[in-house]
């Protein structure tokens, strides 16, 4: 008996004397809640957020850095915390009380993830999903310029390109596709069946591009040169999200209204702020072989697009906006301003023969004041991509450095090694400008970038999401603020497996496109991983 007592006496001096058992403390780079949602500390700073996963029950956190807590649910808690605390403190009723030190300076925004003992199956890493494969039979090629729909986040468009690293011969064919992502169905876009006019035995490659989104409706925009082989705008409205085939989306060709003998030729149709308007490049062409007149690409819009849709977008007027004598192309409207579109303007003719060097220079259009802005000039074996940040106050732009500072096999094989760099674009009480950003060393927001189209994710006014070469394509998350402030770290590489590139960020995924060596080919695919907003 008395053994029993004594027994007792000690198993329950046990319990008493139980602690937190901290398993693990990891920083989570793919949850982007503190940059999101931040919450400033007492000197207003952005604090840290820390999340708890545990299987014991009310758990009480304190700390003298604490900002914000709550529960978001059973077992789960969160902590907005200053990132100049060293400790937080776990208060349980049958648990010793637990100072826990943390085993590394916190940082402002960042998310960290604390697990107290051992619970079934949740884990602080999320699982990578692999959605689409290059060498999928409907896709054969490489994947490329991937994109979220505004509207619906659970579809993605892309486009694929011939290769034949992946068992096709290679071609000019450009294939664009639309994916669902919870109902895993394929859908190609194609110009050449949406005017019934189009002949079934064409001798030429067809190529579809160039998609953009409405930006809050469930339309998009493309050019392709499904019809007689000429680039034509075609417009798309998905009825059916379920993408079963071509009649869950209804689609039209916008057919221009041009004088007698002449044809207009389109490319990189994209909506303005509000989703009315269309701007895009126009080629006239003249049926006289003997006629003179401007031959290039040129700047011109569509007012009022949907007030078309009855007459089925036949006949349509359009203004041509920026007139030059070389070609205008990567068109782009500002996401906040509408009267602002920027686009790529070359300073010489560029033939598909031709092996000169691409001089052109970055232009934002005015519409209210038709004035033109210089953002940048540059050059290239090529011309190199741009895009509107999110809040339309900045254009970020890939940039080839000089031919006297690139390695010597790179100018052989006709590669730019390229850098990013960063204007603010102003339209203010008519002050109309831009200005190339810096910081106290450089005008280079991010050397050795892989400057593909769409290459940038944007996860707030302060942070981005781009791939540079380290020494492969990889994404990081870039603190603009820190590399204003001339910090010496400022990007921060994402954990991620093998090569990866062009990130498209949904409400709570991260879309983008991983490149696998196998075999001596090259599989690329979309993935898909779970973000905390």
């Amino acid at each position: 008996m008395k053994k029993i007592i004594l027994l007792l006496l000690i198993l329950t001096a046990y319990l008493f004397s139980a602690e937190f058992d901290v398993i693990s403390f990891k920083k989570n780079k793919m949850d982007l809640a503190g940059r999101r949602n931040p919450v400033n500390d007492k000197d207003g700073n952005p604090c840290a957020l820390i999340r708890i996963s545990s299987d014991l029950a009310d758990i009480s956190v304190e700390g003298e850095g604490i900002l914000k807590k709550g529960r978001e649910s059973s077992g789960n808690y969160y902590v907005y915390i200053s990132q100049m605390s060293k400790n937080i403190t776990f208060v349980s009723e049958n648990l010793n009380t637990k100072v826990y030190e943390f085993p590394m300076p916190l940082e402002s925004t960042v998310v960290y993830n604390i697990e107290l003992s051992k619970h079934d199956g949740l884990t602080s890493s999320e699982p990578i999903e692999k959605l689409i494969k290059s060498n999928d039979p409907k896709i054969m090629g490489n994947i490329s310029n991937l994109q979220v729909a505004p509207f619906d986040n659970n579809i993605i468009s892309f486009e694929v390109r011939s290769a034949i690293d992946v068992g096709m011969e290679a071609d000019k064919t450009i294939k664009l596709f639309l994916y669902n992502v919870i109902t895993k169905t394929l859908l190609r876009i194609e110009s050449s069946k949406i005017e019934s006019k189009t002949s079934k035995d064409n001798k030429y490659y067809y190529k579809d591009r160039s998609l953009a989104w409405h930006p809050t409706e469930n339309w998009f925009v493309f050019n392709g040169n499904g019809f007689k082989n000429r680039e034509n705008i075609y417009i798309c409205k998905i009825n059916e999200l379920e993408l079963a085939d071509m009649s869950s989306i209804k689609s039209y060709m916008i057919d221009l209204y041009d004088q007698k003998y002449e044809r207009s030729y389109c490319m990189y149709p994209t909506f303005d702020k509000a989703g009315k308007d269309i701007y895009f490049a126009r080629q006239l062409s003249k049926k006289s072989k003997k006629a003179k007149y401007n031959k290039s690409f040129s700047l011109a819009m569509i007012s009022n697009i949907f007030e078309n849709k009855e007459q089925k977008f036949k006949n349509i007027n359009f203004k041509l906006l920026s007139e030059e004598k070389y070609d205008q192309f990567r068109v782009k409207c500002s996401p906040s301003d509408p009267n602002l579109v920027a686009y790529i303007s070359y300073q010489h003719k560029i033939r598909s023969s031709d092996r000169s060097y691409a001089k052109y220079w970055l232009n934002v259009y005015n519409r209210k004041t038709k004035s033109v802005i210089t953002v940048d000039k540059l050059d290239g074996f090529k011309d190199y991509s741009f895009q509107w940040s999110s809040d339309g106050q900045y254009i970020f732009y890939n940039k080839a450095v000089s031919l006297d500072k690139t390695d010597k096999s790179f100018i052989k094989d006709k590669i730019n090694k390229i850098n990013l760099h960063l204007a603010k674009i102003q339209n203010e009480n008519g002050n109309f400008t831009a200005e190339i950003q810096k910081n106290l060393t450089s005008d280079i927001l991010l050397e050795d970038v892989t400057g593909k189209d769409g290459g940038i994710a944007f996860i707030n006014g302060n942070e981005i999401i781009t791939s540079k070469y380290d020494p492969y394509n990889s994404l990081g998350i870039i603190n603009l603020q820190h590399w204003m402030d001339g910090h010496e770290i400022y990007h921060e590489k994402l954990d991620l497996l093998n090569d990866t590139d062009e990130p498209a960020l949904a409400n709570d995924r991260l879309y983008y496109i991983e490149y696998e060596y196998k075999d001596k080919k090259t599989i690329i695919s979309v993935n898909s991983v779970k973000t905390v907003r």
